[in-house]
């Protein structure tokens, strides 16, 4: 097999994981190095091409103390948020290039177009389903991540 025999599919979702992998890696070297992203990016670029980059700051005591002061169930939940994400993004991306590209019937197009458009909305519809499944707060955000707590009773 040779790679130009390789479906689209393929080469999109591999690209996805080299691109999220390295992404999460990069915030994770800046946490390590004292810095988080603030919760809105700077755009870059001219009119039509512009691209969105995480502003990082120091980190101020007061966010160390409340990413410190989560409970262990919710960093789970983090965790668990992180691996959902992930796991909708590779097969959204590999329904998007299996069908996008290959388009024989409408239904194909239609379901790579809307696997397209469901994943620049994941993080919303996740995030969503997070806070009402599991009754979670969204205390702080980092560049569109959210970072989440538990609901306060009363």
């Amino acid at each position: 097999m040779n790679l130009n025999d390789a479906p689209w599919s393929v080469f999109i979702t591999a690209l996805l994981l080299i691109f999220y992998f390295g992404y999460n890696c990069f915030f994770v070297l800046f946490k390590l190095f004292g810095y988080h992203p603030k919760p809105t990016a700077i755009k870059l670029g001219g009119s039509r091409l512009r691209m969105s980059v995480p502003v990082f700051t120091p980190m101020t005591p007061e966010f160390k103390q409340l990413i410190a002061s989560r409970l262990t169930l919710v960093r789970f939940y983090q965790g668990l948020f992180t691996i959902t994400k992930f796991c909708f993004l590779i097969i959204f991306a590999y329904l998007c290039g299996k069908y996008a590209f290959y388009n024989t019937e409408i239904w194909q197009l239609i379901v790579g177009l809307s696997s397209l458009f469901i994943i620049f909305l994941m993080n919303t519809i996740i995030t969503w389903i997070f806070v009402h499944a599991f009754r979670l707060n969204v205390i702080a955000k980092e560049f569109n991540r959210p970072i989440f707590n538990l609901e306060e009773r009363q």
